[in-house]
């Protein structure tokens, strides 16, 4: 690219890596990148492509594209790899988590705790971690701003 710099559009780059955790390339790839994160489809997304689909026929397959695609997909199968693919290379990139098992329980009392106040203390106690820790991996991994969370 750098040989032929008037020629555009010479690579095309996919895939599902967040740019900000590959800490391991040379190059900062300034003014030459564009970097796009895309979301899981929206329930709106789903039934426009597939008008029959319904809240609660939603649910498993979430906005994972590739499980409305593909319905012999073991859904199951698919979340457990996506998981261990989540903690292996994302999470321990980003946050220097030093048990994986306790982060996967993390998850875990988070997800239980879907649509409701999180409480750090009430999760941290659950999960065997210290308050700190609980605060810590809930606003740098869950996304939840501190400010909002008791």
């Amino acid at each position: 690219m750098d040989a032929q710099r008037t020629r555009n559009g010479q690579f095309l780059i996919t895939g599902s890596q967040k740019f900000t955790l590959m800490k391991n390339i040379s190059e900062s790839l300034a003014g030459r990148a564009d970097i796009v994160e895309l979301e899981t489809l929206s329930l709106a997304e789903t039934q426009a492509a597939l008008p029959q689909t319904g809240v609660e026929s939603a649910i498993v397959p979430g906005g994972f594209p590739e499980l409305y695609a593909n319905p012999d997909i073991d859904a199951v199968a698919f979340y457990n790899s996506y998981l261990a693919t989540y903690l292996e290379r994302d999470v321990r990139s980003l946050t220097n988590v030093g048990s994986l098992r306790d982060f996967e329980r993390f998850l875990r009392a988070c997800a239980l705790r879907s649509a409701n106040l999180l409480n750090k203390a009430d999760l941290a106690r659950d999960v065997g971690i210290v308050p700190s820790t609980a605060s810590h991996l809930a606003v740098h991994v869950g996304g939840f701003r501190s400010d909002r969370i008791a």
